[in-house]
This record gives structure tokens, sequence and C-alpha cells, in this order.
């Protein structure tokens, strides 16, 4: 005969053994399902190829402006040069139309709580098919890592401060290029 002691530890072998399996099988009906991965949404609906002129204001009157020409790339209308750098402006026209959006806050703080009733920034956009644009630029969220922005009458939106910050230098540092005269040559000259 099979002792007691046996037989309880083949009912618990075959316990565990079942509770095994159910805690193995339990998520299969889950497995191939796809979870979607939130939707980036950039501040702006066009291309950067659509952008004909882009001029960026500040509340403290500064001021930097920049126009398309076709075949040539951009040309810096204010402050006005002879050597613009073109691909820093294409550089950061792409980083601009594709500005992440972090979050709408809907509905709206009152605007002067987002900087929004006088603007940090204005940048004016006029696109190739006429359509004219404005971004409103306010203060930094926060925690700082973004700035509340609004796109002509639309909604408040959190932006990437880095993204942005990368447009609104632009009126500190426009992008001229070094002209290079050369070396200055020294001459000795033979004394007798």
């Amino acid at each position: 005969m099979v002792r007691r002691t046996t037989w309880i530890v083949l009912v618990l072998f075959i316990g565990l053994l079942a509770f095994s399996l159910f805690w193995q099988n339990r998520n299969k009906g889950n497995q191939g399902k796809v979870t979607p991965s939130p939707v980036v949404q950039s501040l702006l609906d066009i291309k950067s190829d659509e952008i004909a002129n882009l001029r960026i204001e500040d509340d403290q009157g500064g001021a930097v402006e920049i126009k398309r020409v076709e075949g040539n790339g951009w040309i810096l209308v204010v402050p006005k040069s002879e050597l613009t750098d073109s691909n820093a402006i294409d550089g950061m026209v792409n980083q601009f139309v594709s500005l992440h959006v972090i979050s709408t806050i809907d509905p709206a703080p009152p605007d002067g709580a987002t900087g929004l009733k006088n603007p940090q920034y204005q940048i004016h956009l006029r696109i190739k098919d006429g359509r004219q644009m404005i971004v409103n630029v306010g203060v930094q969220t926060a925690t700082g890592s973004g700035y509340y922005v609004k796109v002509d009458d639309g909604f408040v939106k959190i932006v990437d401060k880095i993204g942005l910050e990368a447009v609104t230098k632009l009126i500190n540092q426009p992008p001229v290029l070094l002209s290079f005269t050369g070396m200055p040559s020294l001459i000795v000259t033979p004394q007798p």
C-alpha cells in the first residue's frame, strides 16, 4: 500500500503542475495584439519647401526675416546680408515645421498665464500659395520643458523647448556666412 505522505506529495505536485500550466496560458489570448503608439503631432501642417518667407520678432523689438529665392536657397532680408548660410536656414526651417507638440491645452488657460497676451516671439509665415500664419510664442512651462504657443487663433499648445529655441535664436545669431579675406601678409623689409 502507498503511504499517506506519498499521496499528499502527489496531490501537491499535480496541483502545482496545474497552476503552472494555468499561469503560462493565461495571456495566450493577448498575444498578437498590437498596442498603437501615440501619434506624434507637429505644430504646423505644412512642409518646409512650402514656406516662402519667415519673419521672427521678439518683444524687445529685435527681428530677423528670411526669404526663399527660387534656385538660390534663402536670403537674409532683415538684417540685410549678402552672404546668407542657406544650409543653416534650411535646417532651421525643417526643424520649425516639424516641431513636436507635447500637449494641447483645452480649455485654454488665460493668455496672461501662458504669456500669449504679450508673446515673447511672433513668427510670421508666408506660404507659397499666399496663405499667412502667425505663431505666437509665450512663456516656458512650469517644468521648463516647453513653451506655450498658439498658431493663429487655434488651441494653446506646448511645444518642445529645444526645437523652438533653435528657431528663435536666429534673432541674436542670424545665419550669415563669414567672408574670408585671407591672412594679412607679414612683409619684412631689410634694413641696411
